[in-house]
Parts: structure tokens; sequence; C-alpha cells
């Protein structure tokens, strides 16, 4: 009796563990789209600010670390200095968010980010505005491409993990 008790309730933990597994890749996929969605708000509040405010880069990606508010990605750029070092500062962070996130979001998606992040240290300000509209544009049309594959894909996710889930269950029985 306790034997086939013991068989039931593993089978419906392993049903429900592979059903959350389900759930948590398809949780990824929403979670890649945040933190595109929040990089074109980065690279557009940045835009802004090069347009109506009077500033360096560093003052301006210093306000933008500490005033936005952002669902998915966070900014560390409070570490960054000021002078001549801050493009190897900047560098160094940009690597330090791809590590964070790379399990997220794919490299050549971060690639607009960075490469437009780093361009802003080296460009005069009419050609770091170009850059900016230009990557939040690109961005833009990655974001509607993660948005289409997060919908098609995290109900498959989802679905998969129970029905692998129920037929391990089976199994067990």
């Amino acid at each position: 009796m306790f034997q086939v008790g013991f068989k039931l309730a593993g089978a419906v933990l392993i049903f429900f563990a592979c059903g959350a597994a389900g759930w948590q890749k398809g949780e990824q996929l929403t979670r890649r789209v945040r933190l595109l969605e929040d990089m074109i708000i980065v690279l557009n509040h940045l835009h802004d600010s090069l347009r109506f405010e009077i500033g360096s880069t560093y003052e301006i990606l210093q306000k933008a670390s500490q005033n936005l508010l952002l669902r998915e990605l966070r900014l560390p750029f409070g570490g960054l200095s000021d002078g001549p070092s801050l493009r190897a500062d900047l560098s160094r962070v940009l690597e330090e968010l791809y590590e964070r996130y790379k399990v997220l979001i794919h490299e050549h998606e971060f690639q607009y980010f960075v490469s437009c992040l780093s361009g802003l240290t080296n460009l005069p300000t009419g050609q770091e505005e170009k850059l900016l509209e230009y990557s939040a544009s690109q961005l833009s049309l990655l974001v509607r491409n993660a948005r289409e594959e997060c919908d098609q894909q995290k109900k498959l996710y989802r679905v998969m993990g129970f029905s692998f889930g129920g037929m391990a269950a089976l199994l067990l029985l």
C-alpha cells in the first residue's frame, strides 16, 4: 500500500517539476523581451540627454544609471571614472553586463547595445545622437522578433514540460 502511495507522490512531483522547468524556460523568453525593451529605454534616454542637457558623457551615463526605472536591466555605471579612463571603464562594465545577461540575450542583440555605448566615448555629439537613434531602431526590430518568438515558444515550452512530466509520471506508475 505504501509503495503505491510513494509511486503516486513521485509521479506527481515529476509531473510538476517538468512543468515548472517548461514554465521557467518560457519566462526566460519573457525576460529577454523585457531586457531588450530596457535597452531601448536606456538608448532613448541617452539620446534625449545628449540633445537637451549640457554635460559630459560621463555625467549623462551616471544620471542614466540612477534615474531610469528599468524592469530587467541593471546599469552599473556608478563605478565609472571621468576622464581618459572612461572608455576602458565602460568596456569593463559592458563586459560585466554581458556576463550577467548572456543566459537571457543573444550575443548579436547585445552587440547593438555595446557598440552604441562604446561609440559614445569617441564620437562628436551629432554623431552620437545618430548612433543612438540607429541602435534604438535596430533594437526595436529585435524586440518585435523576440516578442513573436516569445509568444510562439513560450506556450510550446510549457506544453512540452507538462507533457514530458506526464509521460515520465506514467512510466513511473
